[in-house]
């Protein structure tokens, strides 16, 4: 991967590549509900005679020349591989340029500016100038937020709902500490400690730190080993490894497969159990693809290709209490309907209205309880939204009334993708006419859409395959017309079967086109046609973007491009279409669901009952 534009490389030769990890590419599919909260691999190796935190890097040409290659790197004794050479650290970074962190003061900030000691830092469009301001939420949050001094850059908006944020809160008796620091060669940094032992609960002296355009890296000493949290990966054990494994953060549609791999939900929180039981935790608000290496030396690097680094220090008495402070920082979860902790029975396959009936009353012959029924797509007409399968699953409402009457509660599933070609289905015309689908940006031309042959494109909608046979849309829950077209949809459909509570699924979003197929979903403008359409992504800054992260690279090689099983990251979303997909992805599900959920909250959809989505 080249991470220098081609006029850099031109000018000093130092054009190198990271060398990122592969993987095998699971096969199945594992169908299941998420809800997607708030979202990248550089492989690293330590050497244990650098005393820094180093990046793993090949150099290109003759690297043990005296070029700019060579002066970049630094070559240990037994190097694993000779063309192979370690960054050397404390290299490059920021230096003051004016300003303080002040742990006496609410809010304080320092300016700073890029600096290096190399012909040319190994990434491209370098941001310049940063911002670092500290800001004391409370006595036990503290919030570091570091971005660009110049221009604005994409922020994650999930923190508009953050409750901690709508009021200013005490913090005269702060349970830490903030104090600047700079390394031997005067670059900046910072510590964040515990107030009343001393405990280092952040450490950014141990590597270099990068902003770039869409190369942002953070690197931390931990306080201790005993780590936990992030993901969603498959994983051998809930506590953290520290052996340089680098695992991708990244939406994705696929079921448990063998670690290191990104599946279905981010969450950028670790909590950290201190040595004398106490426990803190830190949330990376940034919703772009990621990366997280733990490594020997008790040390956390953070890399994410886009946004800003947005950390959230949650300083705790133990597990317990931190765990009551991060929901204090981002809100409470709903409290579930009693029934919803109940004896549940799910899966795809029932195929009829009679199957589905055989399976709950030999449940109830046999004397095993049940509370809740899910019902799976199969029920609907050919799995499109808001519709029911009138043959295979004729008298469904009728079953389901009657098994309401006796106190089973029903879930049923709507994923969010809508058929396009279908002149009756209304759904999609009135999401359609409401504008409410995500769209190709204006700076993509139509003869670079891969458009459908017969959907209409006047709108800009961005089509791709999912579940229904032909072309779908995808709503952009970001859009406030989105969620009332979506409510009423809802409100609409239950004047036409009985249910209780809500399954989202697929909200990844999961997209077939890039490397699946399925023949009941080809969809041909005419028989002898050689393929079958499908979404196809232009090449772009942000499906292709510089660095390779293993979110792509882990599930089909080097080759893999970042949108491999969702839509394009070109795709712009919002009101204004102020928000690039490559930025929102992992975002999508949380967007879901705040809008089935709004649903529910102003209808009174459940009659007292409360909600489950």
């Amino acid at each position: 991967m080249e991470l220098l534009n081609k006029d850099t490389e031109a000018k000093t030769s130092s054009s190198g590549t990271f060398i990122v990890s592969e993987g095998g590419r699971g096969d199945r599919r594992v169908k299941r509900s998420t809800v997607i909260v708030a979202c990248m691999t550089l492989t690293v190796l330590l050497a244990a005679a650098i005393a820094a935190l180093v990046l793993y890097y090949r150099p290109q040409g003759d690297a043990t020349s005296d070029s700019a290659a060579a002066r970049f790197c630094e070559w240990p004794r037994e190097a694993p591989e000779p063309d192979k050479c370690y960054q050397k650290p404390d290299s490059f970074g920021y230096k003051v340029s004016s300003g303080k962190i002040d742990d006496d003061q609410r809010d304080s900030e320092v300016k700073l500016r890029f600096s290096t000691e190399l012909v040319a830092p190994p990434f491209s469009d370098v941001i310049e100038n940063v911002t670092v301001h500290v800001t004391k939420l409370s006595d036990n949050i503290l919030r570091i937020k570091i971005h660009d001094s110049d221009r604005s850059r994409y922020e994650v908006p999930v923190q508009n709902h953050f409750p901690l944020l709508q009021q200013q809160h005490s913090a005269e008796n702060a349970a830490y500490t903030v104090e600047q620091e700079t390394t031997p060669k005067g670059y900046f940094s910072f510590v964040v400690k515990r107030k009343d032992t001393g405990a280092v609960i952040l450490d950014t002296s141990v590597g270099n730190t990068i902003m770039a355009d869409q190369l942002l890296q953070f690197v931390t000493k931990l306080a201790t080993k005993n780590v936990y949290g992030f993901g969603e990966n498959p994983h051998t054990s809930y506590r953290h490894k520290f052996n340089s494994t680098t695992w991708p953060m990244f939406s994705r549609d696929e079921g448990p497969d063998e670690p290191p791999k990104n599946v279905y939900g981010v969450q950028p929180f670790w909590m950290c159990l201190e040595n004398d039981g106490k426990a803190h935790g830190v949330l990376l608000l940034n919703s772009n693809a990621m990366e997280y290496t733990f490594h020997p030396e008790q040390i956390l690097q953070l890399v994410s290709i886009g946004g800003i680094l947005d950390f959230f220090v949650v300083v705790g008495d133990g597990p317990n209490h931190v765990v009551e402070l991060y929901t204090d920082l981002i809100g409470k979860p709903f409290l579930p309907p009693y029934w919803a902790l109940g004896f549940q029975l799910s899966r795809y396959g029932y195929n009829s209205t009679e199957n589905l009936t055989k399976v709950v009353d030999r449940n109830c012959a046999a004397n095993i309880p049940q509370d809740v029924q899910h019902i799976d797509i199969d029920y609907m007409d050919e799995r499109i939204d808001f519709t029911i399968n009138p043959v295979d699953f004729a008298g469904l409402q009728k079953t389901l009334s009657q098994y309401t009457a006796k106190g089973l509660r029903i879930v049923t599933i709507f994923d969010p993708a809508i058929i396009g070609n279908r002149t009756a289905y209304e759904t999609y015309k009135r999401g359609f006419d409401k504008d409410v689908y995500i769209k190709w940006p204006s700076d993509v031309t139509n003869e670079n859409r891969s458009n459908p042959w017969n959907d209409d494109v006047t709108m800009d909608v961005m089509y791709g395959q999912v579940w229904p046979p032909g072309p779908v849309a995808f709503p952009d829950f970001f859009k406030s017309a989105t969620t009332e077209w979506w409510e009423r949809e809802i409100a609409e459909f239950l004047k036409s079967l009985t249910f209780h509570g809500i399954w989202i699924d697929m909200n990844e979003p999961a997209d077939f086109s890039a490397n699946m197929f399925i023949p009941t979903l080809c969809d041909k403008k005419r028989e002898d046609d050689d393929e079958c359409w499908r979404l196809r992504c232009p090449f772009n800054k942000y499906d292709d973007p510089p660095y390779r992260t293993a979110a792509a690279t882990l599930y089909n090689g080097e080759k893999n491009r970042l949108r491999d099983k969702t839509i394009c990251m070109v795709a712009v979303q919002g009101d204004q279409n102020q928000y690039r997909h490559y930025d929102v992805h992992s975002l999508y599900g949380w967007s879901q669901s705040v809008a089935t959920h709004k649903y529910k909250l102003f209808t009174f959809l459940f009659f007292s009952y409360k909600e489950l989505i």
